[in-house]
């Protein structure tokens, strides 16, 4: 759907990014800032996720990591159009709380997008 929608054709890796950025406002409703780390790397800065807006973690799933399918389905999505990506949760609001830690940055939630360069069918790092 959202390529049928994106008329803009990527030829870097900072432009996928604002494409995710796009993607992230059109599916979830998430208004997010793009933070460029490099040439194969960028991260994902937002403040409100729906996917956690009324939970808590307990000790019993202080591991659990809710919105890690956001970052499969940025992986999912870019691995569609043939980009191999590794998305990680860097800053978690439900993990600061559970952990106590104080909110350091205007921004709760950080997920890092890592360009997986292929060569020869075979991925490197």
């Amino acid at each position: 759907e959202f390529l049928s929608k994106e008329q803009n054709i990527c030829k870097s890796f900072n432009e996928v990014g604002e494409s995710i950025i796009k993607a992230f406002d059109m599916f979830y409703q998430i208004s997010a800032k793009l933070k460029i780390n490099g040439e194969k790397e960028i991260s994902i800065l937002f403040n409100s996720n729906p996917l956690d807006t009324f939970l808590f973690l307990s000790k019993s799933n202080s591991e659990l990591l809710v919105s890690n399918i956001l970052c499969g389905n940025i992986r999912g999505a870019l691995s569609a159009v043939n980009i191999n990506t590794k998305a990680i949760f860097v800053k978690d609001r439900l993990q600061t709380e559970f952990e106590g830690k104080k909110e350091e940055g205007i921004y709760s939630y950080e997920i890092k997008v890592f360009l997986i360069p292929v060569s020869s069918g075979i991925i490197t790092k």
